[in-house]
């Protein structure tokens, strides 16, 4: 079965219940990493569009390597925090 490649802009997707979706580390931090970037744009986008991703019950896949690089970057970033 092949894969269709379509890129659109996260903010002017329509998510539907047939979308499935794998989203990489950065997109996890955004959602869930350390506040310190909690005002950025960044994550007021990828919040929003989580939120509809949510709401259609879209499939969202994840694989342990990007499961390891969100555990592996958020450390990173406490130890920057009790660094600065």
């Amino acid at each position: 079965m092949a894969m269709t490649q379509k890129i659109a802009a996260v903010g002017q997707h329509n998510f539907t219940c047939q979308d499935k979706l794998f989203l990489d580390a950065n997109i996890w931090m955004y959602l869930y990493g350390p506040p310190q970037n909690r005002r950025s744009s960044e994550v007021r986008t990828y919040s929003k569009a989580f939120k509809n991703i949510l709401k259609a019950s879209s499939q969202i896949y994840i694989d342990v390597l990007v499961v390891s690089e969100f555990i592996n970057a958020y450390a990173s970033s406490l130890s920057m925090l009790s660094l600065g």
